[in-house]
């Protein structure tokens, strides 16, 4: 369909939030709404393991090949080579691979990033085995669409010094 024809159905509400939100949004659910179904449905003592960062890593590649490239596809209307919104603009199974490294990588990050900041925790408040933040959808999605931003961003230096 052409703009023309989509221009009657495209002046309700979600119509008028900006892209960038509504991805945003979108990436956020889909990251909290995984580590809800792994993550509080694995054991305790697999959490923070590698078998459960791959697993979630690999977990939130696949969607983000065949769930979130399509709908923000659909939602900017902008091919992958160009789409600035995904996090592997490179489609096929090189693109799915892909997909999956960056969700190890991405997922990897968010644990290191929960460790850290309950590590400073303890240590500033000198009780041991203390824990400021646990581990939950919200700030888990949070988490992984700030590195996933950070991502793009750098991923848009790099081209730019490339000249692409």
């Amino acid at each position: 369909m052409k703009d023309k024809e989509l221009k009657p159905y495209g002046s309700g509400f979600f119509y008028r939030i900006p892209v960038g939100i509504k991805v945003g949004f979108f990436k956020w659910w889909i990251a909290g709404a995984v580590y809800f179904f792994l993550g509080f449905g694995s054991a305790p003592e697999l959490q923070g393991s590698p078998v459960h960062i791959f697993s979630m890593g690999a977990v939130l590649g696949l969607l983000n090949s065949y769930v979130v490239a399509p709908v923000v596809r659909d939602m900017t209307r902008i091919n992958p080579p160009e789409n600035p919104w995904l996090t592997v603009r490179r489609r096929g199974p090189l693109g799915t691979l892909m997909n999956i490294l960056a969700g190890v990588m991405l997922v990897g990050l968010v644990v290191l990033s929960y460790v850290g900041i309950n590590s400073v925790y303890t240590r500033i408040s000198g009780t041991e085995g203390a824990v400021l933040l646990q581990v939950e959808p919200i700030l888990f999605g949070l988490f992984y669409l700030t590195y996933e931003f950070l991502w793009r961003l750098l991923v848009r230096v790099l081209d730019k010094r490339r000249g692409h």
